[in-house]
């Protein structure tokens, strides 16, 4: 029973790190050409989108390395 116990350790100590190999986290903070912070912009990245905070940060989990992030932003004058 202990060399069962012992052999799902180790499998599962030796598989744990693939699972985080292929994920990555793009975090970033939307701006506008004079510097100034964009709330609320829509961040559009592979299989997920989400809306940059008061200070214009945003985090995208699971982001492909080379894939792209569309912006989007509705302003008004």
């Amino acid at each position: 029973m202990k060399s069962i116990r012992r052999l799902i350790l180790a499998i599962c100590l030796m598989y744990s790190p693939l699972a985080l190999w292929g994920q990555s986290i793009l975090k970033g903070k939307v701006v506008d050409s004079a510097g100034e912070i964009l709330p609320g912009v829509v961040v559009i990245g592979q299989g997920e989108t989400v809306i940059t905070d008061a200070d214009g940060m945003f985090v995208l989990n699971n982001a492909p390395r080379g894939s792209s992030v569309e912006f989007q932003c509705l302003g008004f004058v």
